[in-house]
């Protein structure tokens, strides 16, 4: 009995060190505790694993960009929201002001950023774009038309994916995989978010890969 009982945990560890690579003969290593070997490791998919020290140094390079790039994303996102905001405000603003001043935009425009005119000609809803919009300043509540919203909500849902694979890497407790990971976070955040703009609000730009 001992002998099949130390039989079946053993045939119980082999196929939990194979239990990625799909009965393919990879051995994709897996592991509940922190580890620092990142020999085999397979980056949640059977066909990612790290097989050699040339494969390491890519799927390391990787993860580094990887990381970064989340971090480019999620500020392109928080960035693109805040140019909304400031062109529907502006926008809102205008349509109170009586005559020739209606053209007039009583905030300074930042650098790349369309008029909210523009924006709502760009998707063919014009003056709809701000039918719930009220009060100046944006203190209305706007529905943006419905593709311009589908385009903002596919970005959400990819960082969110991204960041759930990210986690999944993580999960791996590999000190090397982990390492890269912060690295390109650090690097990422470093490179993207020099300019610090005086007028946001606390929390945008505040959640990092360490929640979506």
């Amino acid at each position: 009995m001992e002998h099949a009982g130390h039989h079946m945990s053993m045939a119980a560890s082999e196929a939990m060190e194979m239990g990625m690579d799909g009965g393919m003969g990879m051995r994709c290593k897996m592991s509940m505790l922190w580890n620092v070997d990142p020999m085999y490791h397979c980056l949640v998919f059977p066909s990612l694993q790290i097989t050699s020290k040339a494969s390491l140094v890519f799927y390391v390079c990787f993860l580094i960009f990887l990381s970064s790039f989340f971090e480019y994303s999620r500020l392109l996102l928080s960035h693109n929201a805040k140019l909304l905001r400031l062109s529907l405000r502006s926008q809102i603003y205008a349509q109170t002001l009586p005559g020739p001043g209606r053209s007039q935009s009583p905030l300074p425009a930042l650098p790349g950023a369309r008029r909210a005119s523009s924006i709502a000609a760009g998707d063919g809803e014009g003056e709809g774009l701000l039918r719930r919009g009220a009060g100046i300043g944006g203190n209305g509540v706007v529905t943006l038309p419905f593709w311009r919203q589908m385009k903002r909500s596919l970005h959400y849902a990819f960082n969110v994916a991204l960041s759930f694979y990210i986690m999944l890497i993580i999960m791996s407790y590999n000190a090397v995989l982990i390492s890269a990971v912060v690295f390109g976070a650090f690097l990422g955040h470093f490179l993207f978010t020099r300019n610090v703009d005086l007028g946001a609000d606390a929390e945008d730009g505040a959640k990092g890969l360490s929640c979506h």
